[in-house]
């Protein structure tokens, strides 16, 4: 079982930046022009992974932040590839309402909840512009593959806001709930359901509990991420182990050591070890 998640990560987003056709980054994708809208973080995820002349080849004339001001382009097809929050969202019906684009096929870093769905929804139909919207997809992306076996989560404050004893609880949840985000968009990326481990008491198992939960509730589901095509043998065959750890755990640490990703144990880290033990993943939040 490959646990290379740099490369899965790339071909999850050739696979996007193909409309999710069946056809490989070949003549006819590469000869249709598109424009591909980012958020910040998401730019950041295709920075470490896909140069320009390797857009260019699969298409990609323009690449844009979505944040930014932009002029249209009525005749061309735009791939969004953006985190779903309610500020992006408005800017996407706003883009639809003024028809910058041909159509537009949206694709979300991790999960659309419920209630940022409905927005959209809503947002497009008081526009009148729902024929702009060709599709929508949850890519579960939502983490930045540094090298074959390191990752990170882009959560630079986290270690704060999980150790701030002035934050609120709702603070809490929502970092939480990026982080679970985040190593869940690592586990169907690499299409395996892990054993977890941790320490008891502190960020470590809180994360470990919402994870579980999430994964629980999705496995219920008769067809999920993790029953679809060659990856649901290794995922039932080939249980990695992910364990999860607080920073606090190491933090003399990083006095002793340069300032790198090996040496240390980061806010958490992924060990996905396989059942030999042959191979291990280290994350950095």
């Amino acid at each position: 079982m490959s646990l290379n998640i740099r490369q899965k990560q790339a071909d999850a987003l050739l696979r996007m930046l193909n409309l999710h056709s069946s056809a490989t980054a070949g003549r006819d994708q590469g000869e249709l022009y598109k424009v591909l809208v980012l958020d910040r973080h998401c730019k950041d995820i295709i920075a470490p992974l896909l140069r320009v002349s390797e857009l260019r080849a699969q298409g990609i004339t323009l690449h844009l932040l979505l944040e930014q001001e932009r002029q249209a382009i009525p005749d061309v097809p735009a791939i969004y590839f953006v985190h779903p929050t309610p500020e992006n969202l408005e800017r996407i019906v706003q883009d639809a309402q003024q028809q910058l684009y041909d159509v537009m096929h949206i694709n979300f870093a991790t999960s659309v909840p419920s209630r940022l769905m409905e927005q959209l929804a809503s947002g497009v139909v008081k526009a009148n512009a729902v024929g702009r919207i060709a599709k929508l997809f949850d890519e579960y992306m939502s983490f930045i593959a540094l090298e074959s076996s390191c990752f990170s989560l882009g959560l630079p404050d986290s270690y704060l806001a999980l150790n701030d004893p002035t934050a609120k609880d709702t603070q809490i949840e929502a970092v939480v709930g990026q982080v679970v985000d985040g190593l869940f968009s690592v586990l169907v990326t690499l299409g395996v359901v892990p054993i977890i481990r941790c320490p008891k008491g502190g960020a470590a198992e809180h994360v470990a509990a919402a994870l579980e939960g999430k994964l629980r509730d999705h496995l219920k589901a008769r067809s999920n991420l993790f029953s679809e095509g060659a990856s649901a043998l290794a995922a039932t065959l080939s249980r990695p182990l992910l364990v999860l750890l607080d920073r606090n755990f190491d933090l003399s640490v990083m006095l002793q050591h340069c300032w790198s990703y090996k040496p240390l144990v980061q806010v958490r880290w992924l060990a996905c070890c396989s059942t030999a033990g042959r191979t291990s993943r280290w994350c950095r939040m």
